[in-house]
């Protein structure tokens, strides 16, 4: 008991910076989003124009999460989280930081392959009115 006390204590001194900390939920929230405007599509009868908007809404926020998760990563690199206690068994810190690489590849394949899936249906991918090539 007394170990996992110490180990509640060092993470409550670990703390990121506020962009950090507000990029983290923002790439959340979109996350989630995202994830709505797609299931809750199904339930859309088809020829719905509503169907139409949540795709839309889909693909928007797809690529906002994109957008939101390069500022994220250059947030990080510019305010780097402190250092994980000594305390620390290396297996959990180097676990920890796989997780954590493996989020960061899901944060950006996730919108790109959703780009290059409509590329290659002939669909054009509109960004705010901007076509992507």
């Amino acid at each position: 008991m007394d170990n996992r006390c110490n180990c509640i204590s060092i993470m409550a001194t670990r703390r990121l910076s506020n962009p950090s900390i507000l990029l983290h939920w923002l790439v959340f929230l979109l996350f989630v989003t995202a994830l709505f405007c797609i299931e809750y599509r199904e339930f859309v009868p088809s020829g719905d124009p509503l169907r139409r908007s949540l795709r839309s809404t889909h693909v928007l926020v797809g690529q906002l999460i994109l957008v939101a998760s390069l500022v994220r990563l250059f947030v990080r690199l510019r305010f780097p989280p402190a250092p994980v206690a000594g305390t620390t068994p290396w297996w959990m810190a180097l676990g920890a930081q796989g997780v954590h690489g493996l989020l960061y590849c899901v944060m950006f394949a996730q919108p790109i392959i959703g780009i290059l899936s409509m590329q290659a249906g002939d669909k054009e991918v509109e960004f705010f009115n901007w076509v992507l090539p």
